[in-house]
């Protein structure tokens, strides 16, 4: 019987248990006729022995299981287990290399793929590109609008740092996780039915978002689904911000834009134009119409002091 043992160092171990995959699908070919022992990484970490840090991980045998946690936890479903055998395969081409965490489950692991860790608005890029793949189409395109209310816009203007963080580049390319969101969002845009995300129940609690570029839009799409009453006051004669005012139309489209935007319409948003807050409507009038709190998003299209105390102070930057 062969021995083989594992040496594990701590910061570069991503706890996947791809080794134990690996090793029961190197060393116990199906027509095998001795069975030998695998290795197992235990969680308990390095020791600490004569006064420094060991980096050698304790191993112990594969436990053989019935549902092997490592199957159950690949997002990807990478990691299967023969029934026929019982050896836990791992497929290299559906393996994105997800950084994997021991113990957690695969929507867990989305938290930490390094393509959401470099997406500006933390999407799941993970999770809708895996969604995308199996044809889940629609549930891909609700995982996105949890972090961004914009996936036909992002989709066409996004630097997409995504895919430079992607991976699978790693293995061959990166995944083309922009194109996929920008597929995604045009199915919905023709669709007969669009997603409409739900409203958790309507309050009575008035809001005002100042401003109607990215961050005004998405704040109200956000609190309109907590089911508050918002109202975008815009002193441009259109609503859409730096998206309608800064980006051209053959970058983006200004159907795609209004699309979206009429989205949040649909979801009880109020769009004043013409509108501008601090002179021709002030807060305290907001107040007396019954606004109880303002989400200031005037951009930053024009360079402004800011005009408070210290801001000329040594070490302060202003950006």
């Amino acid at each position: 019987m062969k021995k083989h043992a594992l040496i594990i160092e701590e910061y570069a171990c991503w706890g996947c248990k791809a080794c134990e995959a690996a090793c029961k699908q190197e060393y116990n070919p199906v027509h095998a006729t001795n069975s030998i022992k695998y290795l197992s990484v235990w969680g308990d970490g390095p020791k600490l022995m004569n006064g420094k840090l060991d980096f050698m991980w304790r191993v112990n045998v594969c436990k053989h299981c019935d549902e092997p946690v490592c199957a159950k936890a690949c997002p990807e479903n990478a990691i299967t287990k023969d029934p026929k055998t019982g050896i836990v395969l791992s497929d290299d081409a559906k393996c994105t290399g997800c950084n994997a965490l021991l113990g957690k489950s695969g929507d867990e692991k989305q938290e930490t793929s390094s393509c959401k860790v470099g997406c500006p608005a933390h999407i799941n890029v993970q999770g809708y590109v895996s969604l995308a793949g199996k044809g889940k189409f629609q549930e891909a395109l609700q995982l996105i609008k949890e972090a961004s209310p914009f996936p036909s816009i992002c989709g066409r203007v996004c630097h997409h740092p995504c895919e430079s963080d992607c991976s699978r580049s790693q293995i061959d390319e990166p995944v083309a996780a922009h194109s996929i969101e920008r597929f995604l969002a045009d199915l919905d845009l023709n669709a007969t039915a669009r997603y409409q995300p739900e409203i958790k129940g309507r309050k009575e609690d008035k809001v005002a978002v100042v401003g109607s570029g990215p961050a005004g839009l998405t704040c109200a799409y956000y609190l309109a689904r907590e089911g508050y009453q918002v109202t975008i006051f815009e002193k441009a004669n259109r609503v859409g911000g730096m998206l309608t005012l800064g980006i051209p139309s053959y970058r983006l489209p200004r159907e795609t834009v209004e699309a979206e935007i009429e989205l949040i319409r649909d979801l009880g948003v109020t769009m004043k134009t013409g509108v501008e807050v601090g002179k021709d409507k002030t807060i305290a009038e907001l107040r007396e119409e019954g606004f109880r709190a303002f989400f200031i998003a005037i951009g930053t299209q024009e360079c402004l002091r800011m005009e408070v105390e210290g801001e000329d102070l040594k070490g302060v930057t202003a950006v």
